[in-house]
């Protein structure tokens, strides 16, 4: 039988790896206590994670446990079983902010490029647009 806190320190040595390969300094973090200092894994400045590697969870426990640690920081529950993905769960309202600043980015962009083909051709500007009519279409639509 598997211990259960050898399981945990593999899952979180598997995650900060995993979101090394998409370019992140991250790190297990030092389980000492519970708290914003300590996180499963370091290294996404703002996001507090806690990371769970086992074949059943109850979602609403560990977002709680990562809630009661987060201090200023968004809570996450990044968990994954066995020959399955990793997955994030977070709270909607946390989610909304990300894809709002996400959705300012592309409004951003869109200028950037907008203000670019003025000043010469630049083929990337009708991708963007098309993405940004998509956004503003689903955003009257969900009003």
């Amino acid at each position: 039988m598997t211990n259960s806190r050898d399981k945990g320190k593999r899952g979180e040595l598997e995650l900060a790896k995993v979101l090394r390969l998409y370019g992140y300094d991250t790190r297990r973090g030092q389980q000492f206590h519970g708290g914003p200092d300590s996180p499963d894994v370091l290294g996404l400045p703002g996001i507090h994670i806690e990371c769970k590697r086992v074949q059943k969870l109850n979602l609403y426990d560990a977002m709680a446990q990562s809630k009661a640690n987060a201090g200023e920081d968004v809570p996450v529950v990044m968990h994954r079983r066995n020959r399955c993905k990793w997955l994030v769960t977070m709270e909607l309202s946390d989610w909304i902010e990300l894809y709002r600043e996400w959705e300012a980015g592309v409004t951003d962009m869109l200028q950037y490029l907008k203000e670019e083909k003025a000043a010469g051709p630049f083929d990337l500007y009708e991708e963007y647009q098309e993405a940004f009519n998509g956004i503003t279409e689903r955003r009257q639509k969900n009003g």
